[in-house]
């Protein structure tokens, strides 16, 4: 099943929650503040490449799903290790 949201944001607060965390735990696997994983949900700023990569790996999604919507949101077993 196919989920498209409009934004990265979106998208990020989706994984974020399905996974149970909050946004001050995301925000420890990069080293950032909650405030700024709820600017990446709100679209008031947006993550390096490396940051999505991390936020993509803590939240078990694509990066593929989570910056542009395309394909399933959860990773193939492959992708995760």
């Amino acid at each position: 099943m196919q989920i498209k949201l409009r934004s990265m944001g979106a998208r990020l607060r989706l994984a974020r929650t399905s996974v149970d965390l909050t946004a001050k735990e995301l925000g420890k696997t990069i080293g950032r503040s909650e405030r700024t994983i709820f600017r990446y949900e709100w679209g008031a700023t947006e993550p390096t490449l490396e940051e999505i990569r991390k936020l993509a790996a803590r939240c078990k999604v694509s990066v593929g799903w989570l910056v542009n919507g395309e394909g399933e949101p959860h990773r193939a077993t492959a992708e995760a290790r």
